[in-house]
């Protein structure tokens, strides 16, 4: 079986765009599990009974199949150029941290599932290897979504947690994993708790945030300037540090967009930060919005002790950082 984590955007949100770099947290439920998937030989084949998908990959496919379906067929074409590939039925396994059906945590589900599958048909053919997956991933997810994003979540549910800069969108444009990408993936260890809320029954469309941000390179700079001095201050131990260099860089994102860090969530974190003890610092994550809140903190604490603190309707997501992308088990 092969697991694939979510992930949490902490650092980094929308300048990751523009190479600046990112924190990006790879998360998994409270028995350590992501977006599960399994390959079997025999026909070609794709099944997600979360979703309803029982199909043959095509690239004519229908729009709901287009994620599982992409990804099964570039890790194949790989394996074709190898000369290795064998007909396999891939299987998918939701994993409800990801949200509900017709809830959006933010976790990054496409790009886990995107994995998952790429992984387990090259586990299948004995090339598991996360540098691979990740690059072959990054080609259907881009494809299946109709866009070249900055990647991290992919790299993210392939790789672990990562200090992440993007490569540039023009590795995409003819399909090789060999050529040596102009990214940066450097492996962060991250000592602290993370917990997660979901804004139940919102969610924030991210293709839509992103084209209402005000995406100023100096503002973004900026933003950027004050999570370096974040990252150093987490690496040292310093969460007092932490915590101011992190709200320098929510109220640069707010100058970009409104929607980033609506007011009941920036109230949200403000009290948290100040009555919770053992916060080290909250982040409305990756493309911000209504689709969760996190918190880093340097110890255990209740997860009751944040919803006590507020109006919205929340609810606990249990997961936990690790530092491992993709695993086979």
């Amino acid at each position: 079986m092969i697991y694939a984590p979510g992930k949490v955007l902490f650092l980094g949100g929308y300048a990751v765009l523009k190479r600046f770099p990112a924190l990006s947290l790879a998360v998994v439920d409270k028995d350590g599990k992501g977006m599960g998937a399994e390959a079997w030989e025999g026909e070609e084949r794709i099944i997600s009974p979360y979703f309803a998908i029982d199909c043959t990959p095509s690239w004519q496919c229908k729009a709901e199949e287009r994620l599982v379906a992409f990804s099964y067929l570039y890790a194949k074409k790989y394996l074709e150029e190898k000369g290795v590939f064998i007909p396999h039925t891939v299987k998918v396994y939701y994993n409800e941290m990801f949200g509900r059906k017709g809830e959006k945590s933010g976790l990054g589900s496409s790009a886990a599932c995107a994995v998952s599958v790429v992984a387990a048909l090259l586990e299948a053919h004995g090339l598991f290897n996360a540098r691979l997956i990740n690059k072959i991933a990054q080609f259907a997810h881009a494809e299946a979504l109709g866009k070249v994003g900055s990647g991290f979540d992919v790299a993210t549910a392939a790789e672990g947690t990562l200090l992440y800069t993007r490569f540039s969108p023009s590795f995409l444009s003819s399909f090789s994993v060999n050529a040596r990408w102009d990214w940066s993936l450097i492996k962060f260890p991250f000592p602290y708790h993370l917990y997660v809320f979901n804004i139940s029954s919102s969610y924030t469309d991210t293709r839509d945030a992103v084209k209402k941000a005000k995406l100023d390179v100096s503002l973004l700079a900026e933003q950027s300037r004050w999570e370096h001095c974040a990252l150093h201050a987490l690496a040292v131990g310093d969460e007092k540090g932490a915590r101011v260099f992190v709200r320098r860089a929510r109220a640069v994102q707010r100058a970009l967009s409104p929607l980033i860090e609506p007011p009941e969530l920036t109230a949200l974190i403000d009290a948290v930060e100040e009555k919770v003890e053992g916060v080290v610092a909250g982040r409305c994550p990756g493309a911000g919005g209504y689709d969760s809140v996190a918190f880093v903190c340097k110890r255990a604490i209740d997860p009751r002790e944040v919803l006590e603190l507020s109006d919205l309707e929340l609810s606990y997501i249990d997961c936990k950082v690790a530092q491992e992308g993709v695993v086979k088990r």
